[in-house]
């Protein structure tokens, strides 16, 4: 498995062997402290650098959707496809990703929902949200409330309609 993420981080970023083993154990270190995967964490980098990023804007997002990965009990996939509909749906920049997830982390520590099911609805409400002209917190908050009393997974409740 390990095998294969190298491969496509060698794809991806175009680097000799000698070079991603480097990148990897880099990965390696990011995984310890995160307490999940070099693997987990090398697929995600490939997945951020796939959607054109820099290599320093990857490292920057791939640390956001780690974390939430990690915090959100989700596939590190998912919390790459939510950051990333957050990312283009609300225009935001690399160094804004950081904020999105700290409202996802404090919403899961003062609401009955986890930042997992926040990250998954906004992702599904987040381009209309925005061109609705709901502002990302009005947004992260009617997704809380919602998640909160409804008690449904986070694509159901990023499915209903929000008051602008």
């Amino acid at each position: 498995t390990l095998d294969n993420a190298l491969t496509d981080l060698r794809i991806v970023t175009g680097d000799t062997k000698a070079e991603t083993r480097l990148q990897l154990a880099e990965y390696t270190r990011m995984a310890q402290r995160l307490g999940t995967t070099t693997t987990s964490v090398a697929s995600g980098a490939t997945d951020w650098l796939r959607q054109g990023f820099n290599e320093a804007d990857s490292a920057m997002l791939l640390e956001q959707s780690m974390s939430l990965s990690i915090l959100g009990q989700m596939e590190s996939a998912e919390a790459t496809n939510a950051l990333t509909a957050a990312l283009k749906g609300y225009q935001l920049e690399v160094e804004e990703v950081s904020g999105v997830v700290d409202k996802f982390f404090r919403v899961d520590m003062a609401a009955a929902t986890s930042s997992g099911d926040m990250a998954l609805a906004l992702a599904k409400t987040a381009a209309n949200a925005k061109l609705a002209g709901l502002s990302l917190d009005d947004v992260v908050g009617q997704l809380a409330v919602v998640n909160e009393t409804m008690r449904e997974s986070g694509e159901e409740t990023g499915e209903m309609r929000l008051a602008a």
